[in-house]
């Protein structure tokens, strides 16, 4: 089973501003018009049975609008796109918003802290990874630097770190953390997280960090809690599925990171 774990997409009438915005501000244009329907058809392209699709809420009165949304396209393409809700930490309310989600038969919760401009240490991460853990879902962080922000420590790994040793490693072990750890903060990674009770994806890696940094870390860290990730539209997923093929782990362990993790975590059924 192939899964990746990592992309977006948006209302077909919104795309086009987001996508203007994110080009002006620093240069990212995406690999495909970026609405759902153009999501499936670039996993079916490259034969992935599902993508989890990621929105992010940058003011907590958005919450209400993204996550119906959410919810209305999780199961789109006979099941192929599952998806995650979005929390801001500066929500009254956080517990409320984390149970919608779950209602809406969304996964998990997809939180940025450079968008949403507060550390990951925060309280309200705090209350978010355990209001999550106790609902049975899954919390995934963006790591490290971001091009939007390329000076703030939001997401370092040290800050991550952090978060994890306050919420204990039960709800820990519900948390995925974005970008190997940290987009650009990889030997932070190394020192702060490898080993740790934790999930990290592989979005946006190809062309960033080496193949042989991005292999030891996935081989120190425990290929058993990587999960295959493209970041697609930002990040060509064919591109990304090359990347992670190139590193040349065992069969087994390729297996597990492209599919087999994820469909554990998501509780899919795998074929016989």
């Amino acid at each position: 089973m192939l899964i990746d774990f990592h992309t977006h997409f948006f209302p077909r009438q919104l795309a086009p501003r987001v996508f203007e915005l994110l080009a002006k501000r620093c240069g990212i244009r995406p690999d495909i018009i970026a609405d759902p329907e153009s999501m499936a058809l670039r996993l079916r392209e490259y034969a992935l049975d599902h993508g989890v699709f990621l929105p992010v809420v940058t003011h907590p009165a958005q919450q209400d609008h993204v996550n119906g949304f959410a919810g209305e396209m999780n199961g789109l393409d006979q099941g192929r796109l599952i998806g995650f809700g979005s929390v801001h930490p500066a929500s009254r309310r956080i517990r409320q918003e984390v149970k919608r989600i779950r209602d809406l038969g969304l996964k998990g919760i997809k939180v940025h802290p450079v968008s949403q401009l507060t550390n990951i240490d925060d309280p309200g991460y705090r209350q978010i990874v355990q209001e999550a853990a106790d609902s049975g879902l899954l919390v995934l962080f963006h790591g490290g630097f971001d091009l939007l922000d390329l000076e703030h420590d939001y997401a370092q790994p040290e800050r991550a770190a952090r978060l994890l040793d306050q919420v204990g490693e039960t709800a820990a072990s519900r948390v995925i953390i974005a970008h190997l750890g940290g987009y650009w903060c990889w030997d932070a990674t190394e020192r702060w997280l490898v080993g740790r009770p934790v999930w990290l994806d592989t979005a946006y890696l190809a062309g960033e960090v080496s193949p042989e940094q991005a292999r030891r870390i996935i081989r120190n860290h425990g290929y058993q809690r990587v999960l295959f990730g493209s970041d697609c539209p930002w990040k060509h997923m064919g591109v990304q599925l090359d990347f992670i093929r190139g590193l040349q782990l065992p069969a087994a362990e390729e297996a597990a990171v492209l599919g087999g993790n994820a469909a554990g975590l998501l509780g899919l059924e795998t074929p016989a």
